[in-house]
């Protein structure tokens, strides 16, 4: 585990998200875009719930994305091509403003799960080279 502090400060803070909103970043991508656009500002002193219900939306659909894909190799005991690949560099944020860029470039699309929204946009952005 990473971080414990923050993953307890996420837990402790959902409870408010969701009793503030019925709206939650999976839903589709307009509401991706509703709750998330505060990412994109340069100045974020204050805690913002519905930007760290994003990140933790952001960072456990990756890990979850990484997670499936180790476990898919490990089980076929043969490479399988991963669906985006992050440089060592990326922080959350910045995946948070690639899949707000990609939905507004796509408004046709923004009524998709937000999870097929969020493939595609890191798919694009961060795709895999062979190896």
């Amino acid at each position: 585990m990473k971080n414990p502090g923050l993953i307890g400060l996420l837990l402790l803070l959902a409870a408010p998200i969701s009793a503030q909103t019925s709206e939650v970043p999976g839903t589709s991508g307009n509401a991706f875009l509703r709750l998330c656009s505060g990412a994109e500002k340069e100045d974020m002193k204050e805690a913002d719930f519905r930007l760290i219900s994003c990140l933790g939306y952001i960072d456990g659909f990756t890990s979850g994305v990484g997670s499936e894909h180790s476990f898919a190799e490990d089980a076929l005991q043969r490479n399988v091509p991963a669906p985006f690949c992050f440089p060592d560099s990326v922080e959350m944020g910045q995946a948070i403003r690639i899949v707000l860029k990609y939905i507004r470039e796509n408004p046709t699309d923004a009524h998709r799960s937000t999870s097929v929204l969020i493939m595609r946009a890191l798919g694009k952005a961060y795709p895999c080279t062979s190896k």
